[in-house]
């Protein structure tokens, strides 16, 4: 069973990028070269604000390192995929969600391992026993996020239709991919999940309640309108769960670690539904009153 775990959770993370890539079209592309600047400012913006949030909880509460390693790959993890269907409930901006995920995921490949070396050198405990070798890292993320999600580009772009056909299957696997991934950790880290289930939960909360509110802050910043807002609520809340999977797995050899990674997931899913739901049912009665305005 521990020889599987490695390659499932390789195989979960290609499907997922791979699912990235598919959502990616030419058009998108071109959506990013006519705000360039919003894009840029969103994607710089996950970069700065998550690992401040992750560090201020670390300095604030003192958590066990192995909580705190993963709260760290938490916030300096690239958008997760499920950000693209909160949006698309909550009928927000779908094409701005997607091009956010594939940018800060592809950029990620440089940052990620860059931030992991340095937050781990300064929030962790020097006897925790937990290191981020950088090039190991880059390694991981170079051959199961950023080539599939290039595959998976590639494939759009040269058959579409074939594309808009599987896309169903696609979201679904992936779905059941992540379900596969939480199931997996869950089952190897049973005795620590029992020990910090509070702690960790409540951690998780805090955590996605500073990212939910920072990506609508971000959004005022930009002077982004009120989808795109909630847009970049989605994407500063939702985190590459198969990435700091892989990440935890491969590079550090600590699935321990990615216990915070799915109380967060777990946690974040609930409210960003909510949300979508809450956004999905006053956005027509605001739309409604804006066009009463009109002359």
């Amino acid at each position: 069973m521990e020889d599987l775990i490695p390659l499932a959770i390789q195989a979960v993370a290609w499907l997922l990028m791979f699912v990235v890539g598919v959502e990616l079209t030419p058009d998108d592309l071109r959506g990013v070269a006519a705000r360039p600047r919003f894009v840029a400012g969103a994607t710089i913006a996950q970069l700065v604000f998550l690992p401040m949030v992750a560090a201020g909880l670390v300095i604030a509460f003192q958590p066990d390192d192995r909580l705190a390693a993963g709260m760290i790959l938490v916030a300096i993890s690239p958008s997760g995929a499920i950000s693209n269907a909160f949006a698309l409930l909550a009928r927000a901006n779908l094409a701005l969600s997607v091009v956010l995920t594939a940018v800060s995921n592809l950029t990620s490949v440089a940052t990620m391992p860059v931030l992991a070396a340095v937050g781990f050198h300064w929030l962790l405990a020097k006897d925790a026993g937990i290191h981020a070798p950088m090039g190991p890292i880059f390694g991981q993320l170079l051959l199961l996020m950023v080539m599939p999600i290039l595959l998976g580009f590639e494939l759009c772009r040269r058959g579409p239709d074939l594309v808009e056909r599987a896309r169903p299957l696609l979201a679904k696997a992936a779905l059941a991919g992540v379900f596969a991934l939480i199931a997996l950790v869950l089952f190897d880290q049973w005795e620590m999940v029992k020990q910090v289930i509070g702690e960790v939960l409540i951690y998780a909360a805090m955590f996605t309640a500073l990212a939910m509110v920072g990506g609508y802050v971000v959004g005022v910043a930009l002077r982004a309108d009120r989808r795109d807002r909630v847009t970049l609520m989605f994407e500063l809340s939702s985190r590459n769960l198969a990435i700091v999977t892989v990440v935890a797995a491969q590079a550090l050899g600590r699935l321990d670690v990615v216990v915070f990674a799915v109380a967060f997931f777990l946690v974040q899913a609930p409210l960003a539904l909510a949300v979508a739901a809450v956004h999905r049912l006053v956005a027509p009665s605001i739309s409604q009153r804006v066009a009463d305005r009109l002359p």
